[in-house]
């Protein structure tokens, strides 16, 4: 089987789901127009293609779906070349819009899968009434639509996808390298965030919350890894905490894997999010998560057996929560073993993209 990928190529998910795919058995080309950097430095830029996905980066001026649409041409060219059997999208914008278009130019016409993520369908669907009407034109032409979390397929449905046309895929982190550690460093246990600096993660809650966690745990050590347009600002913010919070930058996953696996508990504000890799990252390697209570968070987090919750953008519960998460370390052992577990018995993401493809 065929596939053309289209995709940002910067994005991990971009290189992973067309890993998949060529691991089940597809040959696999990609068109993209933003190609990844080329090399992988210390600042995590994305990975090269899996060398089973033939890359193509597409040129087109101007932005959103102008751009799109100025891409449709060579695209198109591509893909009468290519004769694809199949055309993947991630996600629903741009790329999705992209492949409606050159799904409906092709002879015979392929089927549209449209990888959707919470931004996608959560908040950007819903900003204008052209927002609103550009996801559900994509999303009416697409012959599947993957989803991460309940409440993802909830909004697909909400944009008028069937569930029959809706499947379900865990982008579950790989748990070699994302291995489970049961020893932990001695002293106060690390608080990290791995979230975009952006607004939607909200992470200037979590230094509010340090600054109170402060008064009663002066020690304690958090790490902010990640970067985005609010870092400058973040840095100022936390320049007040005297020294105890660290930004680390944007890591790869290794340094991701090396960072969770010494530390003891894991926090996300995000106001909105599907199901988050980066806590299932966390999970993964043993972190406590503690976490806001959204519905994408909530379907992994229950309190107390498998983490703790707060609600977005309270700092105050936050630190209360902290400051439980740094005194029970019976917590923190059970509900690291428990989550770990859970992970395990989930099929990887690997295996359900496959059987996707077979069931084709």
């Amino acid at each position: 089987m065929r596939v053309l990928l289209l995709g940002d190529a910067r994005q991990p998910h971009f290189h992973r789901w067309g890993a998949a795919l060529a691991a089940a058995g597809a040959e696999v080309a990609a068109l993209t127009l933003q190609p990844p950097l080329p090399e992988a430095g210390p600042a995590g830029a994305a990975p090269a293609p899996a060398p089973a996905v033939a890359l193509h980066a597409l040129s087109a001026p101007g932005r959103g779906v102008a751009r799109t649409r100025a891409a449709l041409p060579e695209a198109l060219a591509h893909a009468r070349i290519w004769r694809p059997d199949l055309v993947s999208a991630l996600f629903v914008p741009d790329y999705g819009l992209l492949g409606a278009w050159l799904c409906a130019r092709l002879a015979p016409r392929p089927p549209l899968w449209v990888v959707a993520l919470g931004s996608d369908v959560l908040r950007n669907a819903w900003r204008t009434p052209f927002h609103w009407a550009r996801a559900r034109w994509v999303l009416s032409r697409a012959a599947l639509v993957a989803v991460d979390a309940a409440v993802l397929a909830r909004g697909v449905a909400r944009l008028g996808v069937p569930a029959e046309r809706t499947a379900r895929v865990d982008w579950l982190p790989d748990l070699r390298r994302f291995a489970f550690r049961a020893e932990r460093p001695a002293g106060a246990p690390r608080i990290v965030s791995t979230r975009q600096l952006a607004p939607v993660y909200d992470v200037a809650t979590l230094l509010r919350a340090a600054g109170l966690l402060a008064r009663r745990h002066p020690g304690f050590e958090l790490v902010v890894a990640g970067d985005g347009p609010e870092r400058s600002r973040l840095e100022r913010q936390a320049g007040r905490l005297g020294g105890r919070v660290r930004f680390a930058g944007r890591l790869d996953a290794d340094g991701i894997a090396e960072l969770l696996g010494s530390s003891g508990v894991y926090v996300s504000t995000a106001r909105s999010d599907s199901t988050s890799v980066s806590l299932l990252e966390a999970m993964a390697c043993g972190c406590l998560p503690v976490v806001t209570a959204i519905p994408g968070n909530q379907e992994w987090i229950t309190e107390g057996s498998s983490g703790l919750l707060f609600a977005p953008g309270d700092a105050r519960a936050l630190a209360h929560q902290l400051e439980r998460a740094l005194d029970d370390e019976l917590l923190r052992e059970q509900v690291a073993s428990f989550n770990r577990r859970r992970l395990e018995a989930v099929p990887a993401f690997e295996e359900r993209v496959a059987r996707l493809l077979a069931s084709r």
